[in-house]
């Protein structure tokens, strides 16, 4: 269920919603796709890259085993739906309240040390 616009791009518009079963918030980008073929191939190709961030490393090391634990300091990917009666694919990632690092950076003001530090960090983990 569809909470709130979050944003929106060239070819698509993210929202808040609600997981019904779940009942956890997550963003949802909704991409619209027109007849030509380029729109189903940047959603493979997001879809692909969002479904191999469960820890690539370790499973180029020991395969493909689903015991391994998704990085808690990634955006977490639960699903894609393509509805082609509406001709529109949606994402559902995990939704996370501090926005994007595009707002972060949007006002051109230097960004503050200590949320580099943050940063710098988090990647590193």
């Amino acid at each position: 269920v569809q909470v709130g616009k979050l944003g929106k791009g060239a070819s698509a518009s993210v929202f808040k919603a609600v997981d019904m079963f779940t009942l956890k918030l997550v963003a949802v980008k909704v991409i619209k796709m027109d007849r030509d073929s380029h729109a189903y191939r940047l959603i493979r190709h997001e879809v692909t890259a969002l479904r191999s961030q469960r820890a690539p490393l370790l499973l180029d090391t020991f395969g493909d085993d689903s015991s391994i634990a998704p990085c808690d300091y990634i955006t977490q990917f639960y699903g894609c739906a393509v509805d082609k009666s509406s001709k529109q694919a949606s994402i559902a990632m995990e939704y996370e309240c501090c926005g994007s690092l595009e707002e972060w950076c949007r006002d051109g003001l230097p960004t503050p040390e200590p949320w580099l530090a943050h940063v710098a960090y988090s990647i590193l983990q």
